[in-house]
């Protein structure tokens, strides 16, 4: 198919081929994303499908509550999870080269017809569970159920087989369906819309599975239903989602996608091709962790709760059923808010504040949850809210995770990626599963993890801050920011250097003089001597305005990306004096303070060194003030070569500021400069550096 020429910012670039998601994605500027029709139907249809699967999970509970009612009913649920993983596990890791490799609408579609047809399997074996729970509790028809019971779980293995390429499917579609921005919102909804209609499933469930209101087999019906929406919704996706995902044209930047494989052998060499590819990324690997929590933590709740309900709270039979299903039922919401906060942020809020502050909540909910309430023996209403907050800490965690995923994976590959997430969350689905549920545990031992899980939690928190660390160097290093921050990032940004005015006031003495000579608004230069690597610090507590400062940009792809990114470095070439001169200019014509050393490097010996006529060639283009700013003691306390802060006084001197007059040439700004740099060594007590020399036809560059 002939590639379409490039439209940033605008709709999705697509084939010719696919008129319908021309009009589909044809939004008004400004929309939501549920403006964009294509997108309605793969998240309703989404939505709709695995309610449906979570409906007839939540039938088959209710009923092992009656058949096995002398039992714990906490380990039939963790059976039935475990019947309907093992199947995840196994294949999930083969579902990533065929969604790359199929056409995505037929595939949605398939899944959800056929589960449409073989959940209706589960009526007749179902059918007298209402018998069992309403009248006499005949043994031969308890006897004759838990003989059905097997078949119940071949059932939920032979679903599971059929629902381990959906996932994949529906992630590796957004891009088909939303414009580019609007991709990190799609993709935290998508990935959210699973867990929203377990717990809203649960929720209904827990009323319509009891067997005074429909019972477990009519709940099934009513599952088949959902079934047949989604079906319907998935054949009526635009053409595009049809094209393979390995035929579709690639947008700028990405690579050529592989040849289309098939047979087993080529599917495992695909599977392995995503392996390394993970691999060779921390931040894919950070995000698998990430998701890799989220579950294990969630099966654990889901499991733990109903114990903590029937031991704690003493609830049993329908009353533990509507109980469970309203708890999850209001942590649904709950996620559904937490997915669409993280979706609406992905682009303009770190990972770094949002991974470990859903951390955080998880961990809180968790102990008010399990530590609390046992404590007091407090009555379940009042968990509710907590419910509610440990869905907006899950949801903001597992929404992002894919927002995130979709960001810095690569389009050829994004099935496979997004296949082997799934394997690494069905694995912790089934090992959490297995431990909690088929008696293995005792009581006491419950109880206890119950009590441990909220401090591992807590335990984990700077793990998850080392992995948002680099999840952030993996989204944001290659995105050069130049405008001053702005609204809670400018907050943070004055928080921050508060709190290291106090710190180098205990440490040094810091003292500044002359500090209202700074312009208080419009472009300035701050123009300053550089003996240490703490000068940047110094400079940008001298002012109550932001100091922003120029910085090669090898430095900020590096693992301190994320720290030069928020004090609004600008990132330039080392090579192209031109693209650095330009890239100041630029943050000048948007009123910028910047911090410019004209050394251009930090002093090996406390001499001041010849300096790059930049800063003031910038001055006199851009006609911004130039004010000098003496650094003195910088060396003293922290040297070239040092680890270790020494305890000396150091002292910012402000200078009076002057402007470059745009008529002067090139001799005459060099002249200035070098006047300039004598005042600094003059107040410093140092010789004057070596007088600046005019090179070529650019100026020398100026850099951090």
């Amino acid at each position: 198919m002939d590639k379409p020429p490039a439209k940033p910012d605008s709709a999705l670039a697509l084939p010719a081929a696919a008129p319908a998601l021309r009009d589909e994605t044809a939004a008004p500027p400004g929309k939501s994303i549920f403006s964009y029709a294509a997108f309605n139907k793969l998240f309703i249809g989404s939505l709709c499908g695995t309610f449906a699967d979570r409906l007839y999970f939540t039938a088959l509970i209710a009923a092992a509550y009656i058949i096995y009612a002398d039992n714990a009913p906490e380990d039939y649920k963790g059976q039935i999870q475990i019947f309907a993983t093992i199947p995840l596990l196994i294949l999930y890791g083969f579902s990533g080269p065929l969604v790359d490799s199929l056409d995505r609408r037929r595939l949605l579609a398939l899944v959800k017809g056929l589960k449409a047809v073989i959940v209706l399997l589960f009526v007749p074996l179902l059918w007298r569970v209402v018998d069992l729970n309403l009248h006499a509790p005949d043994p031969q028809v308890r006897t004759a159920l838990v003989h059905l019971w097997p078949w119940c779980l071949a059932l939920v293995v032979l679903l599971n087989i059929l629902t381990v390429p959906f996932g994949p499917a529906r992630a590796a579609a957004i891009p088909d369906v939303v414009p580019e921005k609007h991709r990190s919102l799609g993709a935290s909804l998508m990935a959210t819309s699973g867990l929203v209609s377990l717990l809203l499933a649960a929720m209904a469930g827990g009323i319509l599975a009891r067997t005074d209101v429909l019972g477990p087999a009519l709940t099934t019906v009513i599952g088949s239903a959902f079934y047949v929406i989604a079906t319907l919704l998935f054949l009526w996706l635009p053409d595009a989602v049809a094209v393979p995902g390995n035929k579709r044209p690639r947008a700028e930047g990405e690579a050529e996608a592989p040849a289309v494989k098939e047979g087993a052998a080529a599917y495992l060499s695909g599977l392995w091709d995503g392996v390394r590819y993970c691999c060779r990324r921390g931040s894919i690997l950070g995000l698998i962790f990430f998701e890799s929590v989220f579950w294990t933590v969630g099966s654990a709740f889901y499991i733990l709760m109903d114990f903590h309900a029937r031991t704690v709270f003493h609830l049993s039979g329908n009353a533990l059923v509507t109980f469970s299903g309203m708890a999850m039922g209001i942590a649904g919401v709950g996620l559904f808010a937490g997915a669409i906060g993280a979706g609406k942020v992905c682009n303009r809020i770190s990972p770094i504040l949002t991974y470990p502050l859903s951390f955080l909540l998880l961990s809180c909910g968790l102990y008010v949850v399990f530590c609390a309430a046992a404590a007091d023996g407090g009555a379940p209403y009042w968990l509710y809210p907590i419910m509610f907050l440990l869905g907006l800490g899950g949801g903001g965690l597992l929404g992002r995770v894919d927002a995130d995923v979709l960001a810095i994976t690569e389009g050829p590959v994004r099935g496979r990626v997004f296949a082997i997430k799934a394997v690494a969350f069905a694995a912790t689905i089934l090992v959490t599963i297995t431990i909690l549920s088929e008696g293995k545990l005792t009581d006491m031992q419950k109880e206890q993890l119950a009590h441990w899980t909220p401090r591992l939690m807590f335990t984990l928190l700077p793990v998850a801050i080392v992995f948002s660390w680099l999840v952030d160097l993996a989204i944001w290093a290659s995105r050069g920011i130049t405008e001053p921050p702005r609204g809670i990032h400018q907050a943070g940004y004055r928080l921050a250097r508060f709190l290291l005015r106090q710190g180098v006031r205990a440490l040094f003495r810091y003292e500044v003089q002359g500090a209202e000579k700074i312009p208080k608004s419009g472009p300035v230069i701050l123009a300053a001597n550089h003996a240490s690597f703490i000068d940047p610090i110094l400079l940008g507590c001298c002012t109550r305005r932001i100091v922003q400062y120029t910085m090669y940009a090898s430095y900020y792809r590096s693992f301190a990306h994320p720290v030069f990114r928020f004090l609004r470095c600008i990132p330039v070439d080392a090579t192209s004096t031109l693209a650095a001169l330009k890239a100041n200019a630029r943050s000048l014509s948007q009123g910028a303070c910047l911090g410019i050393f004209p050394e251009g490097h930090v002093s090996v010996d406390g001499r001041m060194q010849p300096p790059k006529e930049g800063a003031l060639f910038l001055a006199q283009r851009s006609g911004a003030p130039v004010v000098p700013v003496t650094l003195k003691g910088n060396f003293a306390a922290l040297p070239r070569g040092a680890w270790l802060p020494r305890l000396r006084k150091i002292t910012v001197s402000v200078g009076d500021p002057f402007t470059v007059g745009k008529d002067l040439s090139r001799e005459q700004v060099a002249e200035l400069t070098d006047k300039m740099m004598a005042g600094l060594a003059a107040t410093l007590g140092l010789e004057p550096p070596p007088k600046s020399v005019v090179r070529g036809k650019e100026p020398g560059a100026t850099s951090q």
